[in-house]
C-alpha cells in the first residue's frame, strides 16, 4: 500500500500471516508492502511467507521521499519466508535519515534469491537489539543479514547490534 494523505501510520499488532504469497512480478512483499509509511508490527508471526520474484518475503519496506517515516518492528517471528530477491523475511530501503528498530525478534530459516537471507537493508540506519538469527538450510545464498548503508551530501548512517545471536548450521 502507498501511503498517502492521512494514511501514514500502518499498525500491525498480534496478527499471524501463514503461508501467503505474492506471484506478482510487479509488486514487492509477499505479506505486507508498504511505501512511504510509518509502520509499527507487534506480537506477530510470519510463517511461510513469499515473494517468487521481488523483495521482502514477508515485509516490504520503501521511503525515498519523506521524512519522519521510520519502521519498528518488535516481538515478531518469521519463519521459512523467501523472497526471489533481496530480504527473505523482511526488506526495507530508506533514504531519509530515520532510525528503524528491530527488537526481540526471531529470524529462523528464511532465504533469498539474491542476498540477506532473513534481513537486507539499504540507505539507512537501523538498531537491531535481542534478536535471533537461526538457519540450518545449506542451499541459502549470501549472508543472514545485510546492513548496506550510503552517504548522502557528508552524512552517513550508523547501525547498532546489541545482545543478538547468529546462528548457522549446514547440513
Amino acid at each position: 500500500e502507498r501511503c498517502t494523505g492521512d494514511r501514514l501510520t500502518i499498525t500491525i499488532t498480534d496478527a499471524e500471516f501463514n503461508n501467503i504469497g505474492n506471484t506478482d512480478e510487479s509488486t514487492e512483499g509477499g505479506s505486507v508492502s508498504l511505501t512511504y509509511c510509518i509502520l509499527t508490527c507487534t506480537n506477530s508471526r510470519f510463517i511461510s511467507c513469499s515473494t517468487s520474484s521481488t523483495n521482502g518475503g514477508a515485509i516490504y519496506f520503501l521511503n525515498q521521499k519523506e521524512e519522519g517515516k521510520k519502521c519498528t518492528i518488535s516481538n515478531c517471528y518469521f519463519k521459512q519466508c523467501h523472497a526471489g530477491q533481496n530480504g527473505g523475511a523482511v526488506f526495507f530501503s530508506q533514504s531519509k535519515h530515520e532510525t528503524s528498530d528491530i527488537l526481540n525478534c526471531i529470524f529462523e530459516s528464511n532465504n533469498a534469491g539474491g542476498t540477506g537471507a532473513d534481513l537486507y537493508a539499504n540507505g539507512q540506519s537501523i538498531s537491531l537489539q535481542n534478536c535471533s538469527f537461526a538457519n540450518k538450510d545449506s542451499s541459502i545464498k549470501g549472508p543472514l543479514l545485510v546492513l548496506q548503508n550510503t552517504c548522502q551530501n557528508g552524512f552517513s548512517w550508523s547501525n547498532t547490534i546489541t545482545k543478538c545471536t547468529f546462528i548457522y548450521t549446514s547440513g
